[in-house]
C-alpha cells in the first residue's frame, strides 16, 4: 500500500522512514506542545515553560550543535525519555502501524493509496486524519489519537472508554464517536512499547471553539479558531490565533449545546466529564456544536 504523509493546517507533504521524516523543504516536523507526561515532569521540577519553547523543535536531532542552551536540551531530553514521550516520527510509525493492522483486519487488498494527516496536537494525543477509498469508489475517513507520552495513553484510554459509554446510552449525541481502542507495539529506544491509540469518528467542516475574556467588559467571549500562530524563533510557541468571534446567537447556542452534552453524559457516568474548551475539546461545524475530547 502507498501511504502519504502530511503535516499541518497547509498540508505539508513530508517524506516517512523508520528512522525518521526528511521533508522536501528540509523542515522536520515536530511536536509542538508539551504532552501530558512531561508538562508534570517539568512543572514538578519549576522547569520554565521556555525550555521548551525553546528546545522542543530539537528534541529528535542527535547533535547538539544549536543556539539552544544544550544543558536545557540535554535535561529535556532526559525527561523526555522518562516520560515516554513519542517523537513526531514515533506518532507517525504508530498512526501507519494502526492503520496497516486496520487494513489487515478488514482483508482490504483492494485499497491501493492512503493519506495520513496531521492535523493537530494537543497534551494527550496527535491527531492523524486517514483517507482513502474503498472497493466502490467512495472515499473514507477517520480519525486516528496516538498518545504522547505514558501518562497521556492512561488518560486517552479512560477519556476514550467514557466517550463511548455516553454514544451507547446517547447514540445521536453531538460528540465524535470513538470506534476503537488499542496498544500499538512500538520499539522505544530499543525496548518494547505499547502506545495507546484509538480510531474516532471525523467530523466534516469544523473549525476548534476556543474562549478569551474581553479585554473591555471582562466577558467570556467564544472564538473560532481558524489556524494558530507561532512565535517567529519559537516555533512551539504560539503566540495568537487566526480567526473570528463568535455572534452572541452563535455563542449562545454553542453555550447551550455544552450544558445539554455535560447534562446527558452526567447521566450516563459516574461524574460530570470537563471540557477543556482551549484545549481543543469542542468545534464548531457551522450549526452546531461538537464534542471531540473530554477530560
Amino acid at each position: 500500500m502507498d501511504f502519504s504523509f502530511f503535516f499541518g493546517p497547509n498540508k505539508t507533504h513530508f517524506v516517512f522512514y523508520e528512522n525518521g521524516m526528511v521533508e522536501a523543504g528540509s523542515t522536520m516536523p515536530f511536536h509542538g506542545i508539551v504532552s501530558r507526561g512531561l508538562f508534570n515532569k517539568l512543572r514538578e521540577n519549576n522547569v520554565p515553560n521556555e525550555v521548551w519553547y525553546n528546545n522542543a523543535h530539537l528534541l529528535e536531532r542527535e547533535d547538539l550543535n544549536s543556539d539552544s542552551n544544550v544543558q536545557d536540551l540535554l535535561m529535556l531530553k532526559e525527561y523526555a525519555a522518562e516520560c515516554k514521550v513519542l517523537s513526531f516520527s514515533q506518532s507517525a510509525a504508530c498512526a501507519k502501524l494502526y492503520i496497516e493492522n486496520y487494513f489487515d483486519g478488514l482483508k482490504a487488498k483492494n485499497i491501493a493509496k492512503c493519506e495520513i494527516w496531521n492535523i493537530k496536537e494537543g497534551h494527550i494525543s496527535s491527531v492523524w486524519k486517514v483517507s482513502f477509498f474503498d472497493s466502490s469508489s467512495k472515499e473514507n475517513h477517520f480519525i486516528i489519537n496516538v498518545a504522547r507520552d505514558y501518562e497521556a495513553g492512561i488518560e486517552l484510554k479512560i477519556t476514550s472508554e467514557n466517550m463511548k459509554a455516553i454514544a451507547e446510552h446517547y447514540p445521536y449525541i453531538n460528540m465524535a464517536k470513538v470506534y476503537d481502542i488499542r496498544k500499538i507495539l512500538l520499539n522505544y529506544n530499543d525496548n518494547p512499547y505499547e502506545v495507546v491509540a484509538t480510531r474516532n469518528e471525523w467530523i466534516e467542516d469544523t473549525y476548534e471553539i476556543h474562549m478569551v475574556k474581553d479585554k473591555l467588559n471582562g466577558k467570556e467571549q467564544y472564538l473560532l479558531v481558524e489556524r494558530f500562530l507561532t512565535k517567529e524563533g519559537s516555533p512551539a510557541h504560539i503566540s495568537s490565533i487566526y480567526g473570528r468571534r463568535f455572534s452572541e446567537e452563535e455563542s449562545a447556542k454553542i453555550k447551550d449545546d455544552i450544558d445539554l452534552f455535560l447534562n446527558n453524559a452526567s447521566k450516563c457516568l459516574s461524574h460530570t466529564p470537563n471540557l477543556n474548551i482551549n484545549d481543543g475539546d469542542v468545534v464548531w461545524d457551522g450549526e452546531n456544536t461538537v464534542v471531540i475530547a473530554i477530560h
